[in-house]
């Protein structure tokens, strides 16, 4: 009988062991594919289903406008990169994209996502050209879009 309760309680010690050993690598796994996981939402995110104006059908005024714009977005995230903001704390999230959205122009669209283990961004958009700013557990990072289709990226652990 004590052999039975003793078999018993080692594969209960077993099963348990053997879920936190899955619980900790699955945690693992998922912190690493992080970084993936966020690249491919904003890359999957869907186009407006608004009709699209070409650039040759655009007025040399509304044309203007639009590289006027298109450099302000880029002259704002450069601001961005030059400040090197260093806010960690999720309740300031808000006044980070208010304070640069508007200095954008005013097309532009913004939102603040939050993702697991405290993790969250600001990232703002206008036509081709993105700005995230990113907090993360491995530090902050920020990622730049320009009018060009150049990506810049900075990180600050």
């Amino acid at each position: 009988m004590l052999g039975w309760v003793l078999l018993f309680l080692l594969i209960v010690v077993c099963l348990y062991l053997l879920i936190r050993w899955q619980s900790k690598h699955a945690v693992k796994n998922n912190v690493q594919s992080k970084p993936k996981k966020i690249k491919s939402m904003w890359s999957g995110r869907k186009k407006s289903t608004e009709p699209t104006i070409t650039e040759s059908e655009l007025l040399p005024e509304q044309l203007a406008q639009l590289a006027e714009d298109r450099l302000r977005f880029d002259q704002v995230a450069e601001l961005l990169f030059e400040q090197r903001q260093h806010i960690i704390s999720r309740v300031l999230a808000e006044q980070i994209q208010q304070r640069f959205l508007n200095k954008m122009p005013a097309k532009c669209l913004s939102q603040v996502v939050d993702y697991d283990l405290g993790e969250w961004s600001v990232y703002w958009s206008f036509e081709q050209q993105s700005l995230e700013y990113y907090v993360g557990r491995y530090g902050i990072f920020y990622t730049h879009v320009d009018r060009f289709g150049q990506e810049h990226k900075r990180e600050k652990h």
